[in-house]
């Protein structure tokens, strides 16, 4: 009581069912948000590894907000969760508010990327027929995983929340 609420966060792809928020559900989130003068942190940390040919097709909000984010919406994404690599801790903060792009600027100094991990991302990400060819061998094999799971599941007869679309491997 008498706490103000200041920004809303939004996982997209959801985790832990792997829901994809259409674009306009989007648009209408973060329209709700600035209505009450609250900031937007979009996650998309889950963006890369949808596995469903019928997921409706995730569109991230850079694409949905034509790239306008204003100075209230804010995109994370890492690449843990697409590309398995958790240990690197490499992730992106992109805002266009200076305001917080300069309150954050110091932390480099205690978690930056070494050089040499920098150079390998950056190779990496800039090598599409490696990213092309890596996705979806990930993408076949969670699908196949998430499949394998409930069908096992299935056999001995063990309820289950299955991901929503199939877009995650994720089942309770």
């Amino acid at each position: 009581k008498g706490l103000r609420v200041r920004l809303l966060l939004i996982t997209n792809p959801n985790n832990p069912l792997g829901t994809i928020y259409p674009p306009e559900l989007m648009k209408s989130a973060i329209d709700w948000a600035r209505s009450r003068n609250m900031h937007t942190i979009v996650d998309e940390i889950y963006a890369l590894s949808t596995h469903d040919d019928n997921d409706g097709g995730f569109e991230s909000v850079l694409r949905t907000l034509n790239n306008d984010l204003g100075n209230d919406v804010h995109h994370v994404w890492a690449l843990s969760k697409d590309f398995g690599a958790s240990g690197l801790r490499i992730g992106t903060l992109y805002s266009k508010n200076q305001r917080l792009l300069s309150s954050i600027a110091n932390l480099n100094i205690f978690s930056g990327v070494s050089h040499p991990m920098q150079m390998i991302v950056s190779e990496m990400l800039t090598d599409d027929h490696f990213i092309y060819g890596f996705l979806e061998n990930s993408r076949q094999r969670i699908r196949y995983s998430y499949e394998l799971c409930i069908a096992r599941l299935d056999e001995m007869v063990i309820p289950y929340i299955p991901a929503v679309r199939v877009s995650h491997s994720f089942v309770f």
